[in-house]
């Protein structure tokens, strides 16, 4: 029984103003009879009816159906309601029109739950004179034939309720007699409520006629009387299968082919773009480095020092080890290592010193690519192997203590430049001369002794290096260096440019080569100043340790000094003018030109006096002239000599304390090396530009003649040479590893992290896009269909599946856009390699595909379509149905 107390409704129109629909409507309805609610236009017959279906709700007032209150029911239990109770029959049919007959029709049958087949459609077809109707698409029927198949619609439907507005308003006379009769059959266990403005049917097939007029009940003329009874009342939890949902989702997709291929198109661009850019963050420059050394068949790897967070060329300044950090790599390493030494006289790194090409002998010399970098960079380092046997040499292998084997490169640049060599002179003296070998023959068997700074080797083999493929570079300039040469170079000079002069030598060697020991304070690693009287001041000039007799000036007198204490100092003589801030430079220019002055004083006295003895001999030719002594030049050295004699005498400088700090510039001892010595001033090298100390000052700052830059071994297997990488970054560590593609690595990861970074914001920015585009898609869907929507609505479907069904179309678009993403992905991977490896010389792999990221994209699909379908239906689904229903 449904039973209505006191009842409005009340609209707004689009100017605010108010409309009384329904007023004080206060009604009981049996659940079976005919009913029919008559009135003139605009009387609130439809609003009426809408609320006794639940597709819209009172201003005031109560609904009751089976003494449950409708006002009270939860907007879910409405859809309940109006799917096990309610039937509409609309006067605008409201069918999916692209479905077929059969397919309306199962729509509604399964979300109650049940299953039909065609078969059992025959049966209702035949009530509504459209046998074989089935499988006739709704847009394909007249508009009589729509009417008859929204009222089967509701009839098979087999609801409590009935609700008809105008159901035979489309008919002619038969068929409305037709359907008139099958509702009066039907309202015999249903109540059937009709909306009409046919007064001649309602008395023909009425029970009851409720006349409404401007919203009030003006009659209630029952004409048959029909038993008032309740039901239970009872809501059964239903839901639109995931076929039927899916059906509907591709129905919506088929019929917006364009718009689906269009935004296919877009989610596709911003998947695949999404992907790479989340592979990128998957770069690992240690695996990369590690796969490129044995994709290439390279193996050498060198182990060096670095200062960490300095920014350091290779050799300026070079870290090299200790004892103790050598066993300390070694630990670290299962391979047996090499060392590489560097030589050192007087603190600088010793290198082959190449000739000079003569004017006058006819050798053509061109700058070209194969010799385009500066060999004086690339000082010789010793390695010192203790066997060669697996190494092709041109020459000799066993090498004595003075001999060594090069690498061809090296001996290619001997041949086309020359090398200084020593040899002796008329005099048997000792000098420098240019050698310019015909052939590797001729430069291993000359037995030529090359300029090692003060000692000299012998070069008695030759590496023979299959180094053919480079033979073009030997005739392309420098200058002239064509693109497709590039790779060539770059190959050439990642290979060569670091280890070119990396030599092979008897292990002996060290004994026979007699260098002087380091003394002086080497400024390009370290720097130092002095603290005078609380002033800090710096100088350029040296400071070494005493061991060799010199000259001082002790603040009496000069004498012959080859010792030092600990705690004593001798300055330079240049060290007057920086203690005093150029003080004595000023005196002395002051006092010299006062000199000079009188020195021209006298000097034009002279002339003068000259010049008057020399009249008189005018005026008397007998006259003897007196002889005018000359004026002595002045000697600025003696002067400049006494007068700083004077000046040290005045300050007070000798016996004074001078504050020594050295500190370290480039940490070589990976911390701050900063010592301070308290000195006392026991005199001043007058004829040097250095300032001496004790040995035990300086001797810890000494470098060795022998300094261990790098240690090298080779290795093959992947996951080892990963491992090393990763026990030696190439950043941010103590000990880094360095192989011949160490420089385009390093480019490479910079690259790589500034694209990811760029990638990572392009990303967001594609997130939000990609969010609009399927929020554009949904919501253009859902304009589209918000007829349908409201059909369904109407029909009791709840909003989940409502919710369901456009996810559904939004998640297709997104999967059909992964599908095609995924591919591109896979094989975008490879373009981009060879892209990166177009300008290299070696094939290198950054960016690997991981299955990772097809999980990463389809989830993204997941919460992308997830976030959209939510921002937009969740709008759609909160109105109330008959705001959807009847929208234009």
């Amino acid at each position: 029984m449904i039973v209505l107390k006191n009842v409005f409704k009340e609209y707004k129109t689009k100017k605010n103003n108010k409309v009384q629909a329904l007023n004080d409507i206060s009604l009981i309805l049996p659940l079976s009879g005919m009913v029919f609610i008559c009135g003139k236009s605009g009387s609130g017959k439809s609003t009426l009816l809408n609320l006794i279906g639940s597709l819209d709700t009172p201003s005031s007032g109560e609904i009751l159906f089976n003494n449950k209150s409708l006002v009270k029911l939860k907007k879910k239990e409405l859809d309940l309601y109006r799917n096990k109770y309610v039937g509409f029959i609309f006067q605008d049919f409201n069918l999916f029109e692209d479905l077929t007959v059969f397919q309306n029709i199962n729509l509604v049958s399964s979300l109650q739950g049940k299953n039909i087949n065609k078969n059992d459609i025959q049966d209702y077809l035949k009530k509504v004179n459209l046998c074989d109707f089935e499988d006739r698409k709704i847009n394909e029927l007249s508009a009589g034939q729509k009417q008859r198949i929204a009222i089967l619609r509701s009839i098979s439907k087999d609801s409590k309720i009935i609700l008809c507005d105008e159901p035979t308003g489309n008919l002619d006379e038969e068929n409305s007699i037709q359907i008139f009769n099958l509702l009066k059959e039907l309202s015999k266990e249903k109540l059937i409520i009709v909306v009409s403005h046919d007064s001649k049917s309602a008395y023909k097939y009425a029970d009851r006629i409720i006349n409404l007029d401007e919203g009030k009940i003006i009659s209630d003329e029952q004409i048959n009387i029909i038993q008032n009874d309740n039901d239970e009342f009872k809501l059964e939890k239903t839901k639109l299968s995931f076929k039927n949902s899916l059906f509907l989702a591709l129905n919506n997709l088929k019929n917006k082919k364009i718009r689906l291929i269009i935004t296919s198109i877009i989610i596709t661009v911003i998947l695949s773009s999404i992907g790479i850019s989340f592979m990128l963050t998957n770069f690992d420059v240690n695996k990369t480095h590690a796969e490129t050394m044995v994709r290439e068949g390279e193996s050498r790897i060198n182990i060096r020092k670095q200062v960490i967070g300095e920014n350091l060329t290779i050799d300026n300044p070079i870290l090299t080890f200790t004892s103790e950090e050598i066993n300390e790599v070694n630990n670290k390493l299962n391979n047996n290592t090499i060392n590489v030494k560097k030589i050192v006289e007087n603190n600088r790194y010793l290198n082959f010193e190449f000739g000079d090409i003569p004017f006058d002998i006819d050798i053509e010399y061109d700058n070209t690519l194969y010799a385009f970098y500066a060999l004086s960079s690339n000082c010789v380092k010793f390695l010192n192997i203790n066997s060669v046997d697996n190494l092709k040499v041109i020459g000799k292998k066993e090498i004595n203590e003075n001999e060594i084997i090069i690498k061809k490169v090296l001996a290619d640049h001997i041949i086309k430049n020359g090398i200084k060599i020593y040899e002796l002179n008329d005099n048997d003296k000792r000098i420098k001369t240019d050698y310019f070998p015909k052939d590797y023959n001729d430069l291993i068997t000359s037995n030529k002794d090359i300029v090692f700074g003060s000692v000299s080797l012998k070069i008695v083999g030759i590496i023979d290096d299959d180094i053919s493929k480079y033979d073009e570079l030997k005739s392309i300039p420098a200058s002239k260096a064509q693109k497709e040469n590039n790779k060539l170079y770059n190959e050439f000079i990642s290979k060569y440019r670091y280890n070119m002069s990396d030599v092979i030598v008897n292990p002996n060697i060290y004994n026979h080569l007699k260098l002087s020991n380091n003394n002086v304070l080497d400024l390009s690693f370290y720097k130092y100043s002095y603290v005078y009287k609380n002033n800090e001041f710096f100088t350029y000039d040296g400071i070494e340790i005493l061991n060799k007799n010199i000259s001082v000036f002790n603040g009496n007198k000069n004498i012959d000094i080859n010792k030092l204490n600990d705690n004593e100092i001798i300055l330079s003589s240049s060290m007057v003018d920086v203690l005093t801030n150029n003080e004595f430079t000023k005196s002395f220019s002051k006092y010299y030109d006062e000199e000079f002055k009188k020195y021209n004083s006298r000097v034009k006295e002279r002339d003068e006096k000259i010049i008057t003895e020399e009249n008189k001999l005018l005026d008397d030719p007998n006259y003897v002239i007196n002889i005018i002594p000359e004026i002595e030049p002045l000697n600025y050295e003696e002067m400049y000599h006494d007068y700083l004699i004077k000046f040290i005498k005045e300050k007070e400088f000798i016996g004074s304390e001078i504050i020594l700090d050295i500190s370290d510039n480039y940490l070589r001892t990976q911390s701050q090396k900063s010592n301070t010595y308290k000195l006392k001033i026991v005199g001043y090298s007058i004829d040097s530009n250095n300032s001496y100390v004790s040995n035990n000052v300086l001797e810890s700052y000494m470098r060795e003649n022998y300094e261990i830059s790098d240690v090298y071994f080779d290795e093959t297997d992947v996951i080892k040479l990963e491992t090393i990488f990763n026990s030696f970054p190439l950043k941010k560590s103590k000990y880094i590893s360095e192989t011949m593609f160490s420089n385009t690595i390093i480019t490479l990861e910079v690259t790589v992290n500034y694209i990811k970074k760029i990638a990572s914001y392009i990303s967001i920015g594609l997130l939000i896009f990609a969010l609009i585009v399927i929020i554009n898609f949904i919501a253009t869907s859902i304009n589209n269909n918000k007829k349908h929507i409201g059909i369904l609505k109407s029909l009791g479907t709840h909003d989940k599946d409502i919710f369901k069904i456009f996810y559904l179309e939004s998640f297709i678009v997104g999967l059909i856009s992964y599908i095609f993403a995924s591919v591109i992905t896979f094989f975008g991977c490879n373009i981009l390699n060879n892209i990166i490896s177009s300008d290299l010389f070696y094939k290198t792999m950054p960016i690997i595909f991981n299955v990772k990221v097809l999980i990463f994209m389809l989830f993204f699909v997941f919460i992308i379509v997830t976030l959209a379908s939510l921002i937009v239906i969740k709008k759609i689904v909160n109105k109330k149905t008959i705001d959807v229903i009847y929208v234009k």
